[in-house]
């Protein structure tokens, strides 16, 4: 089984757990470099031996099979990500400030280059299983708005449980409220 080359942005708590994974795990991953901000700078998981640390912008524009953002903010992972999906190159997000104010530009620019944006790691819940489930449609892999996601729990669980309903009702049948901020679980 080839190995995927992943970039990986971030080694806060989720980027250095997900590279003590990729180092030591049975997945077909190897990780071929990695970001911080501040090389220098202390931290409770030391930066992996042998792994290039480069800057944000050297992971965006590698020659990778995936980039893996996980460093927070909006302006920077814009240009990342925009530099990423522009190469083709997949890319995997935590960030829900991201998705929720360039989701839509993002989406259309990994369909105009026939790349993966991948986003279940920003909002979590039943958002893997929809993702596998929108990533089926070749005619339109993004019918989540992701613009919905980070607006508070109540809108986010409305706007998932009327998705999971579209997707299992696609004719309509399954009568939901209007304008109700209750998710009705």
């Amino acid at each position: 089984m080839a190995r995927l080359r992943i970039g990986l942005i971030g080694w806060g708590t989720v980027g250095s757990a997900l590279g003590r994974l990729v180092a030591a795990g049975p997945l077909p991953l190897d990780l071929a470099c990695l970001a911080v901000r501040n090389p220098a700078a202390a931290r409770g998981v030391p930066l992996p031996d042998g792994v290039a640390v480069v800057t944000p912008d050297d992971v965006a524009a590698a020659s990778l099979d995936v980039v893996v953002e996980l460093a927070g903010g909006t302006e920077e992972p814009l240009g990342w990500a925009r530099t990423a999906l522009a190469a083709g190159t997949a890319y995997v997000t935590a960030n829900k400030a991201l998705l929720a104010n360039h989701g839509d530009e993002l989406s259309t620019l990994a369909r105009q280059n026939h790349a993966a944006l991948l986003a279940s790691a920003s909002v979590g819940g039943g958002v893997p299983m929809l993702e596998t489930r929108v990533t089926r449609d070749p005619d339109d892999p993004w019918k989540i708005d992701v613009r919905s996601v980070g607006i508070g729990p109540l809108a986010y669980q409305e706007r998932i449980r009327r998705t999971l309903v579209k997707f299992a009702d696609p004719d309509g049948k399954i009568a939901l409220p209007k304008g109700s901020r209750s998710a009705g679980w």
